[in-house]
């Protein structure tokens, strides 16, 4: 007699013998506890600069060597403040801003180029960048960081949508700062062989989202607490958007050490629609 079974029935029968053994397991022994890989950390680049500084452009060519080297794990804000020797105007563009002056006050570099990995005390060695980089990528990140953005092209109307998610408790104030940059703003260049009139200027900050370091998440965060929101500004009619884009940053109140980064780019409405 030939008996057909079919691969159903096959399945079904593995399935409830698998239910069955299933029943022998203690219940306090079927749920067990992995440990959950840890939140990868991006860190920011504050990098001091200015049109009159010549030894600028060694600083900036440090810089992009180590965003080429570490891909989207390194991000920069080049700063220009008001008002210093090195960032006097040079022809018809702006790049210095109050934002910049306020972070100038706070780290008081004592000469330019210098650089802020991650929030640390400036540096003026751009041989040295590429190894405090590697330190600070090092250290774990308590939360994650995801940022989106809807740019209205007829109105210039900026909005980043954000959210955080712990991954570890925390108990202490956390900020949440915005940073608006823009590349590819071509314009004079002091440098060591001389002016350069065509020079591009990219990561320049432009503005911030919030006030000063940026806007309070609270004091107290519990593991997987997520937390979002969106802000939206105006910008400017002198930047290009479609070269600008956002650096956000979670940053530690009391000592303003930075906690974990990211960045999302700005695209108009008529290209989302493509």
């Amino acid at each position: 007699m030939n008996i057909t079974i079919s691969k159903t029935s096959l399945i079904l029968a593995a399935s409830l013998t698998f239910l069955a053994a299933c029943d022998n397991i203690a219940e306090e022994d079927r749920y067990l506890e992995y440990d959950r890989p840890p939140v990868e950390r991006n860190i920011v680049i504050f990098e001091f600069t200015g049109q009159t500084c010549r030894n600028c452009p060694d600083g900036a060519s440090a810089v992009h060597n180590i965003l080429e080297s570490k891909g989207e794990q390194v991000f920069a804000v080049n700063l220009h403040p008001e008002n210093t020797t090195y960032t006097r105007p040079l022809g018809n563009i702006r790049l210095t801003s109050p934002e910049a002056s306020f972070l100038y006050d706070y780290y008081q570099p004592q000469g330019f180029p210098a650089a802020c990995i991650n929030g640390a005390a400036p540096n003026s060695n751009p041989l040295l960048w590429g190894g405090f980089t590697n330190e600070a990528l090092a250290m774990p990140a308590p939360a994650s960081l995801e940022l989106t953005t809807e740019y209205n092209e007829s109105s210039r109307e900026l909005t980043i949508h954000y959210n955080t998610t712990f991954d570890v408790y925390s108990a202490y104030e956390i900020l949440l700062q915005l940073y608006i940059v823009e590349d590819g703003i071509v314009g004079m260049q002091q440098s060591m062989n001389g002016l350069i009139r065509d020079y591009v200027h990219n990561h320049v900050l432009r503005t911030t989202a919030f006030k000063d370091w940026g806007l309070t998440l609270g004091d107290t965060f519990a593991v997987h607490q997520q937390i979002s929101g969106e802000v939206s500004l105006t910008l400017d009619d002198s930047w290009v958007a479609d070269n600008c884009s956002v650096v956000g940053c979670l940053i530690k109140e009391s000592d303003k050490t930075f906690l974990q980064t990211n960045g999302a780019d700005i695209t108009s409405d008529a290209n989302n629609a493509e």
